[in-house]
């Protein structure tokens, strides 16, 4: 039962933040290409924003699905039985 319900969460976040997704995991394809040009700059500046770019999705993504959440008192999220931690 709880992993349908994660399931349904992911997939309820993927609908929401799709396009911040996409853009995130492609700005970190971009800095992966900067790092293969070699050199120290480059390599510098790519795993610069390459680490940012993972950082955002991984972390500023959920935190503003749950805060906006909570902010609007959406019943959705607050109704499941999952813990926060576990979202």
């Amino acid at each position: 039962m709880k992993t349908n319900v994660v399931w349904r969460l992911i997939l309820k976040d993927w609908r929401l933040q799709r396009d911040v997704m996409i853009l995130s995991i492609a700005a970190g394809v971009i800095a992966l290409a900067i790092l293969r040009v070699g050199g120290q700059t480059p390599t510098v500046i790519g795993a610069t924003f390459f680490f940012i770019s993972m950082m955002f999705c991984a972390s500023i993504l959920p935190i503003t699905n749950i805060v906006n959440e909570r902010k609007k008192q959406l019943p959705f999220l607050m109704s499941l039985p999952v813990s926060s931690a576990r979202y």
